[in-house]
């Protein structure tokens, strides 16, 4: 299937910078070990035991691949907190070490240049080494903690949005934006349901859905659409699709699977919702690289009509503003999924590649919120960025 290819591709260089990491913790430490005073069985059976631990753990990788089988669910599951702490642990670990390498290495250039270098404090030696290597071991701890703590939090976000042209009637209405669900090994048919649960226990009138439903499988589809169909709003629930939609290429199969648990699917399209003598407009457009997004298509119709704009990404929102689209809704970053959280401000990946990397973005008239979303992308862990159902109340400025 070649509209595979580009996830596929995704998934290969991933593992690919993950095992490299790996292996250069593994070259560390077999280095270090070799160089300690323990008994050399002891040292071959340490190293052994964690070449063992580093192979197990490239287990899940290959489930990425094959997709949500009984079999390979049940290996994932016992795997996926080790997993995940070791993975996204490790590059943490690597790059300081790394970068304690790199100093070292320039210090050496220097010291060799010297005519008469000053005398190496052994004993400061060994205790910068143990000192960095405690600090090397943070990454691991703080990865343990969001795995354990952040990952499974569900954090509900209340926000009150006021809009001068929002109609009478609509005052006071609430919405409900979930994204990223990832439906998929890390996302199992059990925490789709009770995430389904949580939803309808919020009592919003409106769900809107912002994309990625599924992981890394069309496998991954069914599931979420046995938990969604419990889902339940008077206005309805109106999605749009995301990247890993679009990835798969089954666009078709997905949206039809959708409308058949009664929600609605906008791709380059809108739909109205009418309230007493006033209505407004949800537009829906395609995932900005994958799909192929029409926001004129989209926004077709007539003009000043309030507009909730679906658009799993949010770089299209500047545009969004100036076409007088008063709230856009979207997701895709995860917050960064990892972040590194610091008074006042909040430092992720997703900082380095897009201006809205999550929360609540003014642009004119025009608002943007970017939801952390709920499911994960690679390892399934994350840090100081909790998975999110954002509960939104429209009201009349």
């Amino acid at each position: 299937m070649p509209a595979r290819s580009p996830y596929t591709i995704h998934l290969v260089v991933l593992f690919l910078i993950l095992a490299s990491v790996q292996v250069y913790l593994f070259v560390k430490a077999r280095r270090r070990i070799r160089r300690s005073g323990l008994n050399p069985r002891l040292k071959s059976l340490i190293v052994i035991s964690l070449a063992v631990f580093i192979g197990v753990m490239q287990v899940p990788y290959a489930a990425w691949f094959t997709g949500p089988e009984p079999g390979v669910r049940s290996a994932y599951a016992v795997l996926k907190y080790p997993f995940a702490v070791w993975s996204f642990g490790a590059i943490g670990t690597a790059l300081l070490l790394g970068a304690g390498d790199l100093v070292s290495h320039f210090r050496g250039r220097v010291r060799a240049r010297q005519r008469n270098p000053r005398p190496v404090n052994l004993e400061r030696r060994a205790f910068l080494g143990r000192a960095f290597g405690a600090v090397a071991a943070t990454p691991m701890v703080a990865t343990a903690y969001g795995a354990t703590f952040d990952t499974a939090r569900l954090e509900i976000v209340r926000k009150t949005l006021p809009f001068t042209s929002l109609p009478p009637s609509f005052d006071g209405v609430t919405v409900l934006q979930a994204s990223d669900i990832h439906s998929g090994l890390s996302m199992d048919p059990a925490t789709l349901r009770k995430l389904v649960q949580q939803m309808n226990a919020l009592r919003p009138d409106l769900v809107l859905l912002t994309g990625d439903y599924i992981s890394a499988s069309m496998k991954d589809l069914d599931p979420f659409l046995s938990a969604f169909a419990s889902l339940r709003a008077p206005m309805g629930v109106i999605a749009s699709l995301g990247n890993h939609e679009y990835m798969y290429g089954r666009i078709d199969t997905i949206k039809g699977g959708i409308r058949d648990i009664g929600a609605t699917v906008l791709e380059n399209e809108s739909a109205m919702l009418v309230k007493g003598a006033d209505g407004i407009r949800i537009a829906g457009i395609a995932d900005i690289r994958f799909g192929r997004p029409d926001l004129d298509r989209a926004l077709d119709g007539p003009d000043g009509l309030f507009t909730i704009l679906l658009s799993h990404r949010p770089e299209i929102f500047p545009v969004a503003a100036r076409r007088g689209v008063s709230l856009t809704l979207s997701g895709h970053y995860h917050g960064g999924q990892l972040a590194l959280s610091l008074p006042g401000v909040t430092l992720s990946a997703a900082h380095l590649v897009t201006p809205y990397p999550e929360g609540l973005f003014v642009e004119g008239r025009g608002l943007l919120y970017v939801n952390r979303g709920i499911g994960t992308t690679g390892p399934p862990v994350r840090l100081h960025a909790r998975p999110e159902l954002t509960l939104i109340t429209l009201a009349r400025a």
